[in-house]
């Protein structure tokens, strides 16, 4: 999810769309490193600034599930925001960012 396709979720009221996501605080596929929600940013807030419907954070398993039955219940676009721990046994990719931005940049070239 980025910023603008939120947007345009929100400009185009799809009454049908539960978008669901879930914040560990870390970005678990890189190696754990803490993203911004892990301090003061808060998705919910920036997505009633986007403009959806209804938006929902749970901090714990009881408020996911009432906002999940009441976003099934109620037109949307529906925004939910899980909060929940992450794995502790996250490893670190090997490799350097650098080298998948050239990877990335030569996949796209052989289009």
């Amino acid at each position: 999810m980025n910023l603008g396709s939120l947007a345009t979720i929100a400009s185009l009221r799809p009454p049908n769309l539960v978008h669901i996501v879930c914040d560990t605080g870390t970005y678990e596929t890189t190696g754990g490193q803490a993203t911004h929600t892990a301090g003061a940013a808060d998705l919910a807030a920036i997505g009633r600034g986007a403009g959806p419907s209804h938006v929902e954070s749970a901090a714990d398993l009881d408020q996911f599930e009432r906002a999940a039955r009441q976003s099934l219940a109620e037109p949307g676009p529906w925004l939910l925001v899980a909060k929940m721990e992450g794995t502790a046994t996250t490893a670190k990719v090997p490799r350097r960012p650098i080298y998948d931005k050239y990877r990335f940049m030569e996949a796209i070239g052989s289009l």
